[in-house]
């Protein structure tokens, strides 16, 4: 589904470092070649489609002038676990972007 950049927001994340030089060289590349890959996003609620995995790719979009529209895979909730499954795999997180990431997950999974 293509959404307005503008109806995406982001809430809490469990990435707190976002490497700018990454995420402008990313925008770029968007610009040139186009989004590979979709974000993935929860069903719209009075602010919008609130992301669950793609931020980077939501951030470069903005930087971008050309891009308009996200390629966005709606979802279900479960946003934190979404979120650090895919940064675990990835093996990118901070050992504390990781704890606060499994003690996010205790509160959204009760």
């Amino acid at each position: 589904v293509l959404i307005p950049k503008e109806d995406i927001y982001s809430s809490e994340q469990v990435r707190k470092f976002f490497d700018e030089e990454y995420i402008s060289e990313l925008s770029k590349n968007m610009d040139d070649i186009g989004q590979i890959q979709p974000i993935v996003v929860t069903h719209k609620d009075i602010r919008g489609y609130k992301i669950q995995v793609g931020e980077c790719r939501w951030r470069a979009a903005n930087l971008s002038d050309k891009i308009t529209h996200v390629e966005c895979l709606v979802r279900d909730a479960g946003t934190v676990l979404a979120q650090l499954s895919e940064n675990l795999h990835r093996n990118d997180l901070t050992p504390f972007e990781t704890g606060r990431a499994l003690e996010l997950l205790m509160e959204e999974q009760g």
